[in-house]
Parts: C-alpha cells; sequence; structure tokens
C-alpha cells in the first residue's frame, strides 16, 4: 500500500529536494525502511545503524503524534500520510 511522506526543509537535500514522497508500507518500519533505500543519503538522518528511528524525531500519522514506543509496528491504511518531525528540547 502506498502512504504519502511529509519530508521536513532541512532533510529534503537528501531526497532531492521532495517535500512528499509516496511509500509502499504496511507499517511505519516498512515506509521507513524502503525509504531509506530510496534514498540513501536520507538514512543517516532518520534511522541508527539497526533501522530504528533516531531519538529526537517523531513520526505524526494524519495529525496524530504516534508513541516513540513501538513506532515502527504502528499499522498503516492506503492513503496515509506521515510527517517526519524534529523534536524541539530546551528550556
Amino acid at each position: 500500500m502506498k502512504v504519502t511522506v511529509r519530508i521536513p526543509q532541512n532533510l529534503r537535500g537528501y531526497c532531492d529536494d521532495r517535500e512528499l514522497i509516496e511509500v509502499d508500507g504496511a507499517r511505519v518500519g516498512d515506509v521507513l525502511t524502503n525509504l531509506t533505500r530510496r534514498f540513501p543519503l536520507l538514512a543517516p538522518r532518520l534511522v541508527d545503524a539497526g533501522g530504528r528511528l533516531l531519538p529526537h524525531l517523531i513520526i505524526i500519522r494524519n495529525e496524530h503524534v504516534l508513541p516513540r514506543r513501538d513506532v515502527h509496528e504502528v499499522t498503516l491504511a492506503e492513503d496515509d500520510e506521515l510527517r517526519v518531525f524534529t523534536a524541539a528540547a530546551g528550556g
């Protein structure tokens, strides 16, 4: 199934300056794997060596923040939109 991934401005240079990318995947983990295979320069900025989402990133599905725990196992529906978002820190 195809979902759309919205790439933040600071990462678009690693995926041909694209904001929206259609990617196949039934789960968030599948989408991340397929996205990083398609755009290898993006991989170290999204996932660690084991393919897990980097700790400073969150995934939003259709305007809902997905829990970090088990995010890779979240099942997706056709035409879902995922957004990669950099979590802000500080005080």
